[in-house]
């Protein structure tokens, strides 16, 4: 009983830390990128790291800022689904691993996977919005 509590809590808080890390999806995605490139190009760990949070935090502020300036409703939908679609991909991956970890039908893995991206792109989208109210 105290293990499916555990197990219960557990994928709670992993959906929760989804959903709040959804819209950081593509400035981790870009830092991650440019960190790897700076290290196979012959830079050391440290300047490699350094570059791929300087990379991921220009990322961040810049889509926010542009979002946050911007009025026209054809300049955001693309800077807000920029930041929506890793984060689909990204919800797609989490929920298609975890129900697998319960050895369920590919058909419901993939059904849970899609219902996961789209509900964490919605969820991304709606903070790349709110997150314009605090710039």
């Amino acid at each position: 009983m105290l293990t499916a509590v555990a197990g219960i809590a557990g994928v709670i808080f992993l959906c929760w830390l989804v959903f709040t890390l959804a819209v950081n999806a593509l400035p981790f995605f870009v830092g991650l990128s440019v960190a790897m490139l700076a290290f196979n190009g012959g830079a050391g760990t440290a300047v490699a790291a350094a570059l791929g949070v300087a990379a991921t935090a220009l990322t961040l502020i810049a889509g926010r800022a542009f979002f946050a300036v911007s009025t026209s409703r054809a300049i955001r939908v693309p800077v807000a689904a920029l930041f929506a679609v890793p984060a689909a991909i990204a919800g797609y991956h989490v929920a298609y691993g975890l129900v697998g970890i319960s050895e369920a039908a590919e058909v419901w893995r993939q059904a849970v996977g899609v219902v996961c991206a789209f509900v964490t792109a919605a969820a991304s989208w709606w903070r790349m919005i709110d997150s314009t109210k605090t710039i």
